[in-house]
């Protein structure tokens, strides 16, 4: 699947240069698919329609504060991923508790100090190291591999995504730090923000097969799905 999204990335880019119009609409599809998604999968009741409302400035009656905040702050993440773009930023450790503070709008985030069940994913996340040094060894695992993805920067999104879960170094949140870090891998490599596609106890199922079975094809393809889909939407906007 990843040969069939490189082979459509191509085919978009063969549409350059592209004008202001055509990204001014990416950039705003992109925030809302970036937002929609992560609301969806943390539990929010909101439609896209809402979410979109949210993000131009209106109270949505019967929503919660805390989630106008929490669609507001990703678009303060996509411009910290514009600026670590431009900086060729590598995720690690430091770069992740970042991405954190802006995605939850805390502070100097400390890491959780005891176990952590997570009982929607039947899994409980290791004590036998402190999280960052688990941290610090899951980058080191996937730098050690990079030749074994083949160029496969999707698969390596993902087990990062996966991995972040399976290490969860906060005591809340973790899981909207992972697919930000997901967001921003892709993003580096030229891919538009892509909404995974699946709902929330889908994308569940999918992680505990990641981190109980070592299986990450369930979300590699969602992954891959959702991209072709989005790559085959920007491609009839840059012709029309």
């Amino acid at each position: 699947m990843f040969r069939k999204v490189e082979a459509k990335k191509e085919e978009l880019f063969a549409e350059r240069p592209f004008s202001e119009m055509f990204l001014r609409t990416v950039a705003a599809r992109n925030l809302l698919d970036f937002a929609f998604m992560n609301l969806k999968l943390e539990g929010s009741k909101l439609t896209e329609q809402g979410v979109s409302s949210i993000l131009r400035g209106e109270i949505v009656p019967g929503v919660s504060i805390g989630e106008h905040n929490l669609a507001g702050y990703h678009r303060d993440a996509l411009a910290l991923f514009d600026e670590m773009r431009r900086m060729k930023t590598d995720l690690d450790r430091k770069e992740l508790a970042r991405i954190y503070e802006v995605i939850w709008h805390v502070q100097a985030p400390s890491y959780r100090v005891a176990g952590k069940v997570l009982y929607h994913l039947d899994y409980v996340a290791p004590v036998h190291m402190q999280p960052a040094e688990m941290l610090d060894e899951l980058f080191r695992y996937q730098y050690k591999r990079e030749e074994t993805y083949k160029g496969d920067y999707i698969l390596r999104a993902v087990e990062l995504h996966d991995g972040i879960i399976g290490v969860y170094p906060y005591e809340e949140g973790s899981e909207l730090l992972a697919r930000c870090a997901l967001t921003y891998e892709l993003l580096r490599h030229e891919l538009p923000v892509v909404g995974i596609g699946l709902r929330e106890p889908e994308y569940n199922e999918a992680v505990s097969l990641a981190l109980n079975k070592g299986d990450h094809r369930r979300l590699y393809e969602a992954v891959c799905r959702a991209a072709l889909k989005k790559l085959d939407y920007l491609i009839e906007l840059a012709r029309a």
